[in-house]
């Protein structure tokens, strides 16, 4: 087995043949290069947070693409510490915070991610709450030691918005996960 980066998020060895991430769509957006942010830049939007854990967010441009880490026939939420052992099978980059907060900010620029969020809305058979997508590369902690992650949500009136995933929490059946591809995919089909 091997250590890598991601293994932070959950202490354990990782095995290159578990990997439990697949793409949701096909979707890649074109994104700049966007430098990682200062404590004191999230406690703008997010007061609560003491420290940055670690950040391993791709700060070169690169695609967006979303997927996620449940089976197509997982139908319920996984508790925290399985959600952390899943995320360190996940073999590509992540974008974190910065780019949360860029499309957030930027949303009518990107009406094909906004789409996303319904589609993840319609097509899930039972929806524990609004749909939302982990930007893993950031991983912050409040006083209490508790660790979250940036992610961006769809309000009711169908406006992104920059919130936040406890890790120990777990992850849902409309949750997604955003991570970086340097290259254009190739769709083949």
């Amino acid at each position: 087995y091997t250590m890598n980066v991601k293994t932070q998020l959950v202490q354990t060895p990782v095995t290159p043949a578990e990997n439990f991430f697949r793409y949701t769509s096909e979707l890649a957006l074109k994104m700049p290069g966007l430098l990682n942010p200062t404590p004191e830049r999230i406690r703008e939007k997010a007061p609560w947070v003491r420290t940055i854990e670690h950040d391993i967010s791709q700060d070169s441009a690169g695609f967006l693409r979303i997927g996620t880490i449940l089976g197509e026939a997982e139908q319920n939420p996984i508790k925290g510490d399985e959600y952390k052992r899943r995320i360190a099978t996940i073999p590509e980059a992540f974008f974190g915070y910065q780019h949360a907060d860029f499309l957030v900010q930027n949303q009518d620029e990107f009406p094909e991610f906004v789409e996303i969020f319904k589609e993840i809305y319609e097509s899930e058979p039972v929806v524990y709450s609004r749909p939302y997508i982990d930007f893993l590369g950031l991983v912050v902690r409040d006083e209490n030691g508790s660790r979250a992650v940036p992610h961006v949500g769809i309000a009711y009136d169908e406006s992104l918005y920059l919130g936040w995933t406890w890790l120990d929490r777990g992850f849902r059946i409309n949750g997604r996960i955003a991570v970086a591809n340097t290259s254009v995919p190739i769709v083949v089909g």
